[in-house]
């Protein structure tokens, strides 16, 4: 693809505008609409762009390549050397905004601030038994895991029921919006459901997923390379749970998937214990969700300028 995109941009080059000052903007996912335009959101935010680098609207065009996945921007005039600078400044910071995402993590347990910990998201209320069992694990585990993580698929839609809970009959449930991330080097269970007499069952299925079942978590920290992941986490923006992988080999409970939560996103309708109707809706809310939540999510999901990885410029040679 990449050798097809070579000799492809010459030639367009040749035909159209060779007397423009031009960029060709490249990204690793297609940009255009179902009708072919340039996706609008992408087109609001690169003129804005421009304009903040002191272009005003007429003084550029923009045009989608055949191949759906590139961008010229072409200027009306040539750009003095002071301008071409500033434009090459621009891109060149956004892809190395890029360039530095790290998906690694640490996971650091603290037993020590298990008593804490416990009066905070229990309220104390937690009985001794139960409150010693979680201590002994979280003394016995490690102190500090690190994994890579690597984001995959596309946003997904769940539900608050499992499709086999749904009534035979006409009924509502919320619908929640999720991507998943794959992780490079499993983690240990931090989150347990708690039951009388001391058993335990680990918190790694669909209820507890969408937080119908508060977890007791042994306490811990979790820290982000990158530095936007970081400040989302921080601020409790987006919400995360650690699960086994849906389609490892059966038996194989190891927590090598993070799903990163995004809220609620409606209410659908099941017939018969079918959702009813488009999701369409759904979906575009979650997509947005995510692009809201910024970067680094916005570097894998969505068509916004973060899609972008490489810049080729095309200046004429001063007369």
């Amino acid at each position: 693809m990449r050798r097809l995109r070579l000799l492809f941009l010459p030639l367009c080059l040749l035909l159209t505008a060779c007397d423009r000052d031009e960029l060709v903007l490249h990204f690793d996912t297609p940009i255009s609409t179902l009708t072919g335009g340039i996706e609008p959101a992408l087109r609001e935010s690169l003129e804005q762009a421009l304009q903040e680098q002191h272009f005003d609207a007429e003084q550029f065009d923009l045009e989608l390549l055949e191949n759906e996945q590139s961008l010229r921007v072409s200027f009306a005039e040539p750009l003095d050397a002071a301008r071409r600078q500033a434009v090459q400044g621009y891109f060149a910071g956004r892809l190395e905004a890029r360039k530095q995402w790290s998906g690694k993590l640490t996971l650091e347990i603290q037993p020590e601030r298990l008593d804490e910990h416990l009066a905070q998201t229990t309220g104390g209320l937690l009985a001794k038994e139960q409150r010693e069992q979680l201590r002994k694990r979280a003394e016995a585990m490690r102190r500090q895991f690190e994994s890579q993580l690597t984001f995959h698929g596309e946003a997904e839609l769940v539900y608050s029921a499992r499709e086999q809970d749904f009534p035979l009959a006409t009924s509502s449930d919320e619908t929640f919006c999720q991507l998943s991330a794959i992780l490079d080097k499993p983690l240990p269970e931090i989150s347990y459901r708690l039951q009388a007499g001391g058993n335990d069952v680990l918190l790694n299925d669909f209820f507890q997923m969408v937080g119908r079942i508060a977890p007791i978590s042994i306490p811990h920290r979790m820290q982000f390379a990158d530095a936007n992941l970081q400040a989302i986490m921080d601020a409790a923006a987006v919400s995360y749970v650690l699960r086994p992988i849906p389609w490892a080999k059966e038996g194989d409970k190891r927590l090598r998937m993070m799903t990163f939560q995004f809220g609620s996103v409606g209410m659908v309708t099941h017939m018969d214990g079918m959702v009813t109707g488009s999701l369409e809706r759904y979906e575009r809310e979650c997509l947005q969700r995510i692009i809201d939540a910024g970067r680094p999510f916005t570097y894998f999901y969505g068509k916004t300028l973060d899609r972008m990885h490489t810049v080729d410029y095309f200046f004429q040679e001063a007369s």
